[in-house]
């Protein structure tokens, strides 16, 4: 049979904890049809499709939000979302340009 003796000991631990787990982005496809002035724009957020990540999205950011006659048809966007921690990931998005009927 053990006896307990009421022997003990403590010590202290540092646990640092870190998020190295990227966003998931996902992108919608848009359209911007330029107004009478020949310019359109878009915010960011308008191209997130539910991205997600495992803490907080913060941030998204697109190559390109401001548009003119210059960029009629097709333009190829990047999307870029950032989590709390800094951790990014990147989905690419179709944006129409169309004249002003």
């Amino acid at each position: 049979t053990e006896y307990m003796h009421g022997n003990s000991s403590t010590c202290s631990a540092t646990v640092t904890i870190e998020d190295n787990i990227n966003p998931i982005a996902n992108c919608f496809d848009l359209t911007v049809t330029l107004d009478g002035n020949g310019t359109g724009n878009v915010s960011a957020g308008e191209f997130n499709d539910s991205s997600t990540d495992n803490c907080a999205i913060d941030t998204i950011i697109a190559s390109q939000i401001d548009f003119s006659c210059a960029d009629l048809g097709s333009n190829i966007i990047t999307v870029t979302v950032i989590d709390v921690n800094g951790n990014s990931a990147t989905c690419s998005s179709e944006l129409k340009v169309l004249e002003k009927q």
